[in-house]
C-alpha cells in the first residue's frame, strides 16, 4: 500500500520559512516598540539600546534570508512572476527602504543619540526623521504581510500611497521636533555616559 504525503516537501519547507519569518518579524518589531518606548519614557539604558540595537541588526538579516528564501520558493526570482506581483513588490520596496534608512540610523542618527553634544536643529531632524521613518517601516512591513486584499491593488497604486504615507510621517516628525529634543535630552539625563564606556570597553 502507497501512502501517497498530502504536503510536499517543498511545502513543509515553505511552511517552516513562512513561520521562522513571522517569530522574527514578531520579535523585530517588539524590540523596535520597547526601544521607542523606553527612548520617550527615559527607562532604557544606553547599555540596553546598544544591545537593542545589535539584535535588530541580526533579526533583519534573519528576515532578508527567510524572506529571499520564500520568494525563491515561489517565484524562482523569475522577473515575469515578481511583476505579477504587486504586494510583494511593494513590501521589497518598503524593506529595502527600511534597510537603507536602518543603515542611515546606525552610521549617523545613533552616533548623535548617544553622545551628549547639544542638540541642534540638523541633529534634532536627523533623530526625528530617521527614527519616525523606521517605526513606520517596522509596522509597515507586519501590515503588508498580513494584507492579502493589498495584492489585489496594482502597483502604481501602492506606491503612490507609499509614498504619501512617507511624505506625511516625515512633516509630522518635523512638527514633533520640539517634543523629539525634549524627549532626548531627558533620555540622556537619566543615564551615565561614564557607565556606558566602561561598558563598551569591558
Amino acid at each position: 500500500m502507497t501512502i501517497t504525503m498530502p504536503i510536499s516537501t517543498t511545502e513543509w519547507l515553505r511552511l517552516l520559512l513562512l513561520y521562522a519569518h513571522l517569530l522574527l518579524s514578531m520579535l523585530a518589531l517588539a524590540r523596535v516598540l520597547s526601544a521607542d518606548l523606553g527612548l520617550v519614557t527615559g527607562k532604557l539604558s544606553r547599555e540596553m539600546l546598544h544591545a537593542t540595537v545589535h539584535s535588530i541588526v541580526w533579526l533583519l538579516l534573519g528576515l532578508w534570508v527567510s524572506g529571499l528564501a520564500i520568494i525563491w520558493l515561489d517565484t524562482g526570482f523569475d522577473p515575469a512572476l515578481l511583476a505579477e506581483r504587486s504586494k510583494l513588490v511593494f513590501k521589497l520596496v518598503s524593506v529595502t527602504v527600511l534597510t537603507l534608512n536602518g543603515a542611515l540610523l546606525h552610521r549617523l542618527a545613533f552616533p548623535v543619540l548617544m553622545s551628549d553634544e547639544p542638540l541642534n536643529l540638523r541633529k534634532s531632524m536627523l533623530l526625528a526623521i530617521t527614527g519616525s521613518l523606521s517605526t513606520l517601516h517596522w509596522l509597515l512591513a507586519a501590515f503588508i504581510g498580513v494584507s492579502k486584499p493589498l495584492g489585489k491593488l496594482p502597483l502604481e497604486l501602492l506606491l503612490l500611497s507609499y509614498a504619501i504615507l512617507c511624505v506625511a510621517t516625515i512633516v509630522g516628525s518635523l512638527a514633533c521636533i520640539g517634543l523629539v529634543r525634549r524627549h532626548i535630552m531627558h533620555w540622556r539625563s537619566s543615564n551615565d555616559p561614564t557607565s556606558f564606556i566602561d561598558h563598551v570597553i569591558s
